[in-house]
């Protein structure tokens, strides 16, 4: 009968744990395995694409010109996509017969496409204009309706340095109907900006 030799037996144990670690390592959980070193994320590129100067100005009133029916007034982008003008005239004039004039326009600009520095848009306006005379014979004031609806562009001129500052040109279509001392409805071109050289137009705004 043999002797037992606890040293054979130590021998034969280890040599089992080997033989069996590969199978016990498949069994562990990936979520408890030790992990390997990754990379630390990257943060997400912006392409250029969809960058758009609006976002630099929602939220803010813009100061300009407009339109030759409501010259002065304000613009606020309410997002990416849509705006409001709000537009007025003025003026008095003295001598022989005293006159003045009063305007108010109010206008949906909706941007159709975004750019790096530009915008291009289609707005449609509704104003109203009211002229009365004030002389030695009574002279009936006039009102007039009008509406209009063109395409056109705001370019920032962040390039430069003043991305709260844009000029804007646009063309299109416009709809007058004038009523007291006789009726009339005209319909033409429109422009947005002031005249320039007889040949286009040209806008501004200032974001404050």
């Amino acid at each position: 009968m043999l002797k037992r030799n606890p040293f054979i037996f130590m021998v034969i144990a280890l040599a089992g744990l080997c033989l069996n670690a590969p199978v016990m390592a498949q069994g562990i959980p990936s979520s408890i395995q030790p992990s390997q070193d990754s990379p630390p994320p990257t943060e997400p590129t912006v392409s250029s694409s969809s960058l758009s100067p609006i976002d630099g100005v929602i939220g803010h009133w813009g100061f300009g010109y407009f339109t030759e029916d409501a010259p002065i007034g304000v613009r606020y982008w309410l997002d990416r996509k849509l705006a409001v003008d709000i537009g007025f005239d003025g003026a008095i004039s003295s001598g022989n017969l005293e006159a003045y004039r009063l305007g108010l326009e109010v206008g949906a600009v909706y941007a159709l496409a975004h750019y790096h520095y530009s915008v291009v848009f289609a707005r449609a306006g509704l104003g109203y204009l009211h002229q009365g005379f004030d002389g030695p014979q009574p002279t009936p004031g006039s009102h007039q309706i009008n509406g209009t609806a063109f395409f056109g562009a705001e370019l920032f001129l962040g390039a430069f340095g003043f991305p709260n500052i844009s000029l804007q040109g646009g063309y299109g279509l416009t709809a007058a109907y004038s009523g007291g001392g006789g009726s009339a409805f005209i319909m033409g071109t429109s422009s947005a900006g002031l005249n320039v050289a007889a040949t286009g137009t040209l806008g501004f705004h200032i974001y404050l």
